[in-house]
């Protein structure tokens, strides 16, 4: 969240007015100068320390030690082929296959609890 910042943010501190703190982006008006945890109300608190306890992993290499990411990958393979989204094919000679990779994302319930660990697999754009 460095990178934010809100134009309406008032200070209570008049003396940072005249000089906010600079962060390594250039940016002056960083949100994490003026929003805390302390704000937050107890049920906010417990749902970013639940959110912030599973980790997203980006890399196929460590989705693999994990069955609930397998079970995943398994569940998307599986909707692509039931959707008939592809057909295995020979390629024509000179001709390179699309790339792809894995998107991995923690899903959650409405009362904080994981609902599911989603797997997607996208073309990349860089062919």
């Amino acid at each position: 969240m460095d990178d934010y910042f809100c134009y309406n943010a008032r200070l209570n501190d008049p003396s940072l007015a005249s000089s906010p703190p600079i962060s390594s982006s250039g940016n002056p008006y960083l949100l994490v100068n003026y929003i805390t945890y302390g704000n937050f109300s107890t049920s906010h608190k417990a749902f970013v320390a639940i959110i912030t306890k599973i980790i997203e992993l980006g890399y196929y290499h460590e989705v693999v030690k994990d069955a609930s990411w397998c079970q995943a990958m398994v569940e998307e393979i599986k909707a692509l082929e039931d959707n008939m989204t592809w057909i295995i094919e020979n390629l024509p000679p000179r001709k390179k296959p699309i790339s792809c990779k894995w998107v991995y994302k923690v899903k959650y319930k409405s009362d904080r609890m994981i609902e599911r660990f989603k797997a997607r697999l996208v073309v990349r754009g860089d062919y």
